[in-house]
């Protein structure tokens, strides 16, 4: 799993953010974590939110609003987009600090799509990348 990869490789924290819904699915991730992570997922306002992305070192996400939040902070970011999303929603395109993972083209999404033609290496890859362009801060609460 990407998360193991940075606690282990980097010593980062993870943080799961999210909304109350999606609270049971992210439980359920950290649950097969061997190491302790921290979920505010629903327990947020936007404006709280964006203070604790404020000390990301860099983030993977879904196309979603975190994500605009994070671009305009220019945290480093992987983004895992559907394969029927077109490019333009990722404006300005060719950002440094933004990685778009999609690896097919679909004109619109079918009615059992799910996001799974990235592969964990890909994530993992670049990540690494964007981690050596902008390496993580130090802080001394980090482990």
């Amino acid at each position: 799993m990407v998360a193991e990869t940075l606690h282990r490789q980097y010593g980062m924290q993870i943080v799961f953010v999210g909304t109350a819904a999606e609270s049971s699915a992210i439980e359920a991730l950290r649950a097969g974590l061997s190491f302790s992570t921290t979920s505010v997922a629903g327990r947020t306002s936007l404006l709280e939110l964006s203070a604790l992305m404020g000390f990301a070192d860099v983030a993977l996400t879904l196309d979603t609003g975190p994500l605009h939040l994070l671009r305009a902070m220019r945290v480093p970011v992987v983004i895992i987009a559907p394969a029927w999303s077109p490019p333009v929603e990722w404006l300005p395109l060719g950002n440094p600090r933004a990685r778009i993972l999609k690896n097919a083209d679909m004109p619109e999404a079918t009615q059992d799509y799910i996001i799974d033609e990235v592969t964990v290496a890909e994530v993992e890859q670049n990540l690494h990348e964007l981690l050596t362009l902008y390496p993580p801060r130090t802080f001394s609460w980090r482990v």
